[in-house]
């Protein structure tokens, strides 16, 4: 080797283009993965969503909710009577199996799809004739 050779200079520079490499080849495999698998693990870090399974009855089998409906949701505090928001959201999808609060008030649920992502469901609650809130459960 001579002296002022670049052989030594070039292996310097192999080191980054590894990491290119590597890098590329890292986002292959994710890309590469099953949808199956990032399902289970999306199922698995979901710890507290709505039980859809829970449908006690089919209220109207073709309904969804929209973003100006949703919209619309967002606007409307808690206590307001239920016939508004039926007004805004119409007839549910189903009626969900009531829940318990830790203030032993029981919660009337029922679920919405989203219009725009079949796989998002709106779960709107009631005590009694009064709006509660709202939550999202991911499917």
């Amino acid at each position: 080797m001579e002296p002022g050779s670049n052989q030594e200079h070039g292996s310097h520079q192999s080191h980054p283009l590894y990491w290119v490499i590597g890098g590329i080849a890292l986002v292959s495999l994710v890309f590469m993965v099953d949808n199956s698998v990032l399902d289970g693990l999306r199922s698995l870090l979901r710890l507290d969503q709505p039980a859809l399974e829970q449908c006690q009855d089919i209220l109207r089998s073709q309904a969804t909710v929209s973003r100006a409906q949703l919209s619309q949701l967002l606007a409307v505090p808690p206590q307001t009577r239920r016939e508004h928001l039926t007004a805004i959201l119409q007839t549910p999808y189903c009626r969900l199996s009531p829940v318990t609060t830790a203030e032993g008030l029981t919660l009337e649920r029922y679920a919405y799809p989203l219009e725009f992502d079949l796989s998002v469901w709106l779960i709107v609650r009631y005590h009694q004739d009064a709006y509660v809130d709202y939550d999202f459960s991911f499917r």
